[in-house]
């Protein structure tokens, strides 16, 4: 609970809360009854995917504002742990980076760049999982325990698309 809030209140000063916004969000954080009586008890459940989610994204703000590469790497490590609490962490993961494409002051090259740095440790990883899935054939996606809902997840969505595709064309050809 103690990296959950430290990370909580990390973020309120990176987003330049002073002295006292910190305090008085850790006066809400301490004196609400709805945060201590029915959030704590999740986050004793999931505190291992709350404090290193916050910690990750302490990490990616910096990583934001500096585009620095270690930044980027303690932001990936944060929130791979993160994922192996919650799978659902896989979303921040894929998605959050794509934020820095809206960065207006940078050029596109630029933020292209920040984006490879954002997901360099996910994209190594990647790689290293599907060289082992085809080294090893004895490796199956199902041996990947919950990652494979990831890969499950995307096989839906391509289900989906093509059924869609497939009843337009249905629908086209009728007329």
């Amino acid at each position: 609970i103690f990296i959950t809030f430290y990370s909580l209140l990390r973020i309120i000063t990176l987003a330049s809360g002073d002295k006292l916004t910190v305090m008085i969000a850790t006066t809400l954080l301490l004196g609400s009854s709805y945060i201590f009586g029915d959030v704590v008890g999740m986050l004793l459940r999931d505190q291992g995917f709350w404090a290193f989610m916050l910690t990750a994204m302490v990490f990616f703000i910096k990583f934001h504002r500096e585009g620095q590469l270690k930044d980027a790497i303690y932001w990936q490590l944060f929130a791979i742990i993160a994922m192996l609490f919650r799978i659902e962490a896989f979303t921040y993961i894929a998605l959050l980076p794509f934020i820095l494409l809206t960065k207006p002051e940078i050029s596109i090259r630029e933020r292209m760049m920040l984006l490879l740095k954002a997901h360099l440790l996910n994209i190594a990883a990647s790689v290293l999982i599907v060289i082992a899935m085809f080294m090893h054939e004895s490796i199956l996606l199902t041996d990947l325990g919950r990652i494979r809902e990831i890969f499950s997840a995307f096989s839906d969505i391509e289900r989906n698309f093509s059924a869609h595709i497939a009843k337009r064309a249905d629908l086209m050809a009728l007329h």
